[in-house]
């Protein structure tokens, strides 16, 4: 069985995403996890590992409208850290939950590295191709 990924659901999945994460900050609830030490840093690497996730599917979709560009990656960046703030934001009006300055540098960071690893694959795949 063969399984094809067509643009639009490319294009579709950034959404998918945001409306996930959104969903799983409004749901959090401090007395369904038991008390381990090892889940405050799961839970912290989390703001790092979401929203890179996140730039990469905006990338990945951006792609799909042809090729990418250092001001679209500008934009993109712009836009996921703006998503990264409406969750922050979101996350002060959710019982339980709080926003923090702390978080957004959190979300930054791993969209940065997202950001980095992207290029460092690509210019990798550049180099692979010319024979270099």
């Amino acid at each position: 069985m063969v399984i094809r990924i067509t643009k639009w659901t490319i294009r579709m999945l950034p959404l998918v995403y945001i409306i996930t994460i959104w969903l799983q900050s409004s749901l959090f609830n401090p007395q369904t996890i038991d008390a381990k030490p090892q889940l405050g840093t799961i839970l912290e690497l989390g703001h790092f590992i979401l929203f890179g996730i996140l730039y990469v599917l905006i990338y990945l979709a951006w792609l799909t409208y042809g090729t990418m560009t250092w001001k679209k990656e500008v934009v993109i960046i712009v836009f996921t850290l703006l998503c990264a703030l409406g969750d922050e934001l979101h996350q002060y009006y959710v019982p339980y939950r709080s926003a923090s300055a702390v978080d957004m540098v959190k979300n930054g960071v791993g969209i940065l590295v997202a950001w980095f690893a992207i290029r460092i694959i690509s210019k990798i795949r550049v180099k692979s191709n010319l024979n270099i």
